[in-house]
């Protein structure tokens, strides 16, 4: 198990940097919308920061694709239903925000705050979803570190981490 999950995350291929491109791609979109909503006046800084939310929204298909593949190969090392269930729900929810920011980005806000609203709580709601796969991942790969290496890395990392 532990040389699967090492060649799933260690070999330097394409998909392992898209997917991480992926994560920096949804904090960015996180960041700027939360920013953007509650913007009051419009300045150019604002506008640059929402013509970059708009384009680089419609490369946000690619961490979808990409956490699509890397669920189906972490489904295979652990199956859980609850595990599987979260890794759907989040790429749903990645779907529909990508969904509606397009329709958004061509029809505007104006006449529809509804799908607004939607969109933003849809997008809070699968940045949660995100964090809560991604520690459910990582209890995972902690069953499968050699007892030596974990308390290692309790002694190590996690102390630093939690200073």
């Amino acid at each position: 198990m532990l040389s699967e999950i090492r060649k799933l995350e260690l070999e330097p291929d394409w998909r392992t940097r898209l997917f991480r491109y992926g994560f920096v791609l949804t904090a960015f979109e996180t960041l700027t919308g939360v920013y953007l909503f509650f913007v009051t006046a419009l300045a150019v800084w604002v506008m640059m920061l929402l013509l970059f939310h708009l384009l680089l929204g419609f490369a946000f298909a690619v961490p979808c694709a990409m956490f699509l593949v890397r669920h189906v190969q972490y489904r295979r090392l652990f199956p859980d239903r609850r595990y599987d269930a979260t890794g759907v729900a989040v790429l749903a929810g990645m779907i529909f925000s990508l969904g509606s920011g397009a329709y958004l980005t061509f029809t505007g806000i104006s006449g529809h705050a509804v799908m607004w609203w939607m969109h933003i709580a849809a997008s809070l709601l699968c940045v949660a979803g995100l964090a809560a796969y991604v520690w459910m991942t990582l209890r995972r790969f902690a069953r499968h570190i050699p007892s030596q290496r974990l308390s290692f890395l309790n002694r190590t990392v996690m102390k630093i981490s939690l200073t």
